[in-house]
């Protein structure tokens, strides 16, 4: 099964919220509901896709999970105990 490439958030039938994060293999109930493709690893003999397109900073797509995902894909560490704003400022850094 596919490894992610980045940290998603689901909620499952039951109501409960699931964190799953770069290098996890999740679950098939979780596996079916993630449909964005940059979420996964890449194959080895597959392509690298072109880079991540950052998030809007507000209205839809701009969620925290949104910018997670981008700031790893720029190489940036983050932490549980960043907030959205934090982990906006640092992916946008030069």
């Amino acid at each position: 099964m596919a490894k992610l490439a980045a940290y998603v958030h689901l909620v499952d039938d039951d109501g409960n919220p699931h964190r799953f994060g770069p290098g996890d293999t999740p679950p098939a109930w979780a596996a079916d509901r993630i449909k964005n493709s940059k979420a996964w690893e890449q194959s080895p003999t597959g392509s690298k896709s072109e880079a991540m397109e950052e998030p809007p900073r507000s209205g839809p797509g701009s969620n925290k999970a949104a910018w997670v995902a981008y700031a790893e894909s720029r190489g940036v560490t983050i932490t549980d105990d960043m907030g959205r704003e934090e982990i906006i400022e640092a992916a946008t850094r030069e």
